[in-house]
């Protein structure tokens, strides 16, 4: 089993912040919800696509969005 990274992190507290299932995120975000929540576990890396949907989806600040599609790239690269 994978531990949150702190993408996963940031990604379960702005779906927190927006009070929103990981199923409504998913489906306002067209994605599955099994990809949420194995994102937000760290079991999965997102594309850095679905880290801009879920952003969008949560009300993000722009600042909070290329932060996280960053540490998105940093992580694949990594």
């Amino acid at each position: 089993m994978t531990s949150p990274n702190p993408l996963s992190q940031e990604l379960r507290e702005l779906r927190s912040k927006a009070r929103l299932s990981g199923a409504e995120a998913a489906r306002r975000a067209g994605i599955t919800q099994s990809k949420v929540s194995r994102a937000e576990t760290g079991a999965f890396l997102p594309t850095e696509d679905d880290v801009k949907k879920l952003c969008r989806v949560y009300g993000a600040t722009v600042s909070q969005q290329r932060q996280l599609v960053k540490m998105t790239r940093d992580l694949h690269e990594g």
